[in-house]
C-alpha cells in the first residue's frame, strides 16, 4: 500500500514539473517575439524614406529621327558624315565660280568669302587649273595638320592609267602645276579647278610626310549634287615609283 502511494506522489511530481517547463517554454516564446516585433518597428521607424517608382521612366527615342532628310537637298540624312577626315590634310570647299557675264555668284562676293576664310593662314597660294575652256571653276582650300615637306599640286596621267600586279590602280603624274619646298600649318593652298570628267581623278596632291615617306592623295568630284561635297580628298597612300 505504501508503495502504491509513493509511485502516485511521483508521477504526479512529474506531471507538475512538465507542465511548469512547457508553461516556462510558452511564455519565453511569446516575449521572445514581441521583443523581435518590437525591434523590427523601431528599425522601420528609424529607416529613410526612400521613394520608389511604380514604373520605370519610358525611353523617350523617335526612330524616324535616324531617318530624317536633309530640309535642303532631301538627298541625305540629317546626322550623315558626308565628308570623312583625311589626315594630314584638311579641305574646305567654297561655291562654285561661274566668271561669265551672267554670273549666279559674283566674283567679288566669291573672292571675299575666300579672304575671309583664310584671313589667319600666314602664306597663302593660290593656282587656278581648268582642263578645258570654261568660266565654271570649283574652288576648294587645303591646308595640313602637320609640316610637309616637297608639297605639289599635280595633274593626272588619266589617259595612260594602268593596273599593277596587285590590282591598284596606276595614275602618274601628267604635270606639276604648283610646288613648295614645305608646306606649314600655317600655309593655306586655294585651288580653282575643272577637271575633264569624274569618273577618274584628274588631279592630286604630293607631299612627304614626318616620316620622309613620299604620300599621294587623290582629288576627286562627285557628282551627287545636293548638299554632298563637290570636291574631295582621297586617302593619303604612298607614292610608288616604276
Amino acid at each position: 500500500m505504501r508503495k502504491f502511494l509513493v509511485t502516485i506522489l511521483m508521477l504526479f511530481a512529474t506531471l507538475f514539473l512538465a507542465a511548469c517547463a512547457e508553461n516556462g517554454n510558452v511564455q519565453h516564446t511569446a516575449e521572445t517575439q514581441e521583443a523581435s516585433n518590437q525591434q523590427a518597428t523601431q528599425n522601420e521607424m528609424s529607416a529613410p524614406d526612400i521613394e520608389v517608382p511604380a514604373t520605370a521612366p519610358e525611353l523617350s527615342y523617335n526612330l524616324d529621327k535616324a531617318y530624317e532628310l536633309c530640309p535642303d537637298c532631301g538627298m541625305h540624312y540629317v546626322h550623315e558624315l558626308l565628308r570623312q577626315p583625311t589626315p594630314p590634310m584638311n579641305i574646305h570647299e567654297m561655291f562654285a565660280l561661274w566668271q561669265g557675264v551672267d554670273a549666279d555668284f559674283p566674283q567679288e562676293e566669291h573672292e571675299a568669302n575666300i579672304a575671309k576664310f583664310v584671313r589667319d593662314f600666314e602664306n597663302v597660294y593660290t593656282v587656278t587649273y581648268a582642263q578645258f575652256e570654261t568660266s565654271w571653276l570649283g574652288t576648294i582650300i587645303l591646308w595640313t595638320d602637320s609640316p610637309l615637306l616637297n608639297f605639289s599640286f599635280v595633274s593626272l596621267d588619266v589617259a595612260g592609267h594602268d593596273w599593277d600586279e596587285n590590282g591598284q590602280l596606276v595614275i602618274n603624274t601628267q604635270e606639276v602645276l604648283f610646288a613648295v619646298p614645305e608646306l606649314l600649318p600655317t600655309d593655306a593652298v586655294v585651288l580653282n579647278v575643272t577637271f575633264a570628267h569624274y569618273l577618274l581623278p584628274h588631279g592630286a596632291i604630293i607631299f612627304t610626310d614626318e616620316d620622309g615617306v613620299q604620300r599621294r592623295m587623290f582629288i576627286h568630284e562627285d557628282m551627287r549634287g545636293g548638299c554632298f561635297p563637290s570636291y574631295r580628298l582621297g586617302l593619303a597612300h604612298e607614292l610608288a615609283t616604276y
